[in-house]
Formats: C-alpha cells, sequence, structure tokens
C-alpha cells in the first residue's frame, strides 16, 4: 500500500496540509480573532511550522525527481526541525505549568545572554508572557497543543523515512 513514490508524495503533502492549517490557527484564529498576542516562543513554534510547510515544499517538488538522496535529506530535515520544534514546545509546557521564579522565556530556552537571534526574535514577538495560559482547548494549552502538533508530525515523518527505506530497498533490489 505505501510502497511507491506516490506515497511519499501524499506523506509530503500531508505535512504540508497540517502546516498550513496549523499557521492559519495560529495566525487566524488566535492573534486576530481571539486577540492573543504570540510570545517569544510562541514565534519560535511558528518558524518551526514555516520551517516544515517549507520542507514539505520543497519534498513534494522533489518527489517528481525520484532521487531518493535528496528525499532522504527532505526527511531528515523535517526529523532536525521537527526535534527542535519539540525541545522548544517541551520547555513552553514547562514554564507554563512549573513556572520558575524567573520567567524570561529565554532563560526558558537556556539562553544566558542575548544574541544577535534572540533580539530578532525577541523583536518580533509581544510583551506577552511566556508562562501565562491565556487559551485552552480541550484541556490542552497553547503550548500543549504544539507539543502534541511536534509528536504527531514527529511520527508522520518517521513514517514516512521508513516508506522511502523501503522504496530504496525497493529499486536497489530491481
Amino acid at each position: 500500500m505505501f510502497n511507491s513514490i506516490s506515497s511519499i508524495r501524499a506523506i509530503f503533502s500531508f505535512l504540508l496540509l497540517i502546516s498550513i492549517i496549523s499557521l492559519i490557527y495560529s495566525f487566524a484564529f488566535l492573534e486576530y480573532y481571539l486577540g492573543l498576542l504570540p510570545c517569544v516562543l510562541c514565534i519560535l513554534e511558528r518558524m518551526v511550522v514555516g520551517g516544515i510547510l517549507f520542507l514539505s515544499l520543497i519534498g513534494l517538488l522533489l518527489s517528481y525527481d525520484k532521487n531518493i538522496k535528496y528525499l532522504f535529506a527532505i526527511f531528515i530535515g523535517h526529523l532536525l526541525v521537527l526535534l527542535a520544534g519539540l525541545y522548544v514546545a517541551y520547555r513552553h509546557f514547562l514554564l507554563q505549568y512549573f513556572p520558575a521564579e524567573e520567567s524570561s522565556c529565554f532563560v526558558a530556552l537556556g539562553v544566558e545572554e542575548k544574541s544577535f537571534w534572540t533580539e530578532v526574535v525577541e523583536s518580533l514577538a509581544s510583551t506577552s508572557d511566556c508562562s501565562s495560559i491565556d487559551f485552552v482547548i480541550f484541556d490542552l494549552s497553547i503550548s500543549a497543543q504544539v507539543l502534541v502538533l511536534f509528536t504527531f508530525l514527529l511520527i508522520v515523518v518517521l513514517f514516512g523515512l521508513q516508506v522511502l527505506y523501503k522504496l530504496s530497498k525497493n529499486n536497489l533490489n530491481k
């Protein structure tokens, strides 16, 4: 069933669709409809979803080339972006549910001193506190929703790697 290049296209299409829905949810619903301003960690989580969207689009376009090496590289890129996203989402989740005395968003990431990138992300974010829980749905805060999303996407990417590995083994045996 999942043993052709069209399966890989379907996985990239699914990742692309989930990324678009996630960004619409965060921008249109959370930010504009509910009026919730994103914190620094929320901005980083959105960047991860944007990275997944970009990699999925590239993977979808490259899947028509049928070059397995490039597709493996795209899946590994997904894996690395999602692992970074899981780290940020987990730190955000911990900061919300187990707040420390120091509630700076960058201290939550383990960043002691400000660098160029921390300044860029901080300038994009509002003054919203990373440890505040502003919206809950199904008893999940936004950071918990992102954690579930990234875990689900990680499972999809690992499944895609397995399908691609089987596909590459079948191509080598022919």
